[in-house]
């Protein structure tokens, strides 16, 4: 989803506005080496030189190879167009068995700033606490996302709306690349 919309922002289209995406997808699909969904697989292409650039979803897919420096990754999250995000979010199902209380107590305690900014520090997830504490050399990391960099240049989706369009444009982006 997010490839579409920034191929339709390239193209002078949005989200709302995706046919200039659409087509810049089949005007680039033959520069196109892999569209990897496997992690370790687009690491390798990364690792034998076989891919010199290339868009990862997200920092923690790779944590072992990010640590590896064989593989030769970096990333950056500080383009000046942005970065798409999406937040993680606790929720309790209504039926759930258990201690509502302690659900509760869980929640709160994965919300607060010190454990946001472990979770950030260790397994590369951007924190949804703007309070969070994430280290000096945390800060140094291109793979480690902070309040501040969330606060000034994340882009967050319209998830509602992209829920009703999803399955018609992975039909589209399917047919562009598999023609």
């Amino acid at each position: 989803m997010d490839l579409i919309i920034i191929a339709a922002k390239l193209a002078g289209g949005d989200e709302h506005n995706i046919e200039p995406g659409f087509k810049k997808l089949a005007e680039l699909k033959d520069r196109v080496v892999t569209l990897g969904e496997n992690p370790n697989q687009i690491a390798e292409l990364f690792r034998t030189g076989s891919l010199d650039m290339g868009g990862l979803y997200a920092p923690a897919f790779f944590p072992k190879q990010i640590r590896d420096p064989n593989y030769g990754l970096s990333a950056t999250f500080g383009m000046k167009e942005g970065f798409y995000t999406d937040l993680m979010q606790s929720v309790m199902p209504k039926n759930r068995p258990g201690d509502t209380d302690l659900a509760y107590a869980f929640i709160n305690h994965s919300l607060d700033p010190l454990v946001q900014g472990k979770m950030a520090e260790d397994i590369y997830n951007g924190p949804v606490n703007a309070k969070a504490i994430i280290s000096a050399e945390a800060r140094k990391s291109p793979y480690i996302l902070t309040p501040e960099q969330i606060a000034e240049k994340a882009i967050m989706h319209d998830n509602a709306f992209l829920a009703t369009v999803h399955d018609q444009w992975i039909r589209r982006y399917t047919e562009i690349f598999s023609s």
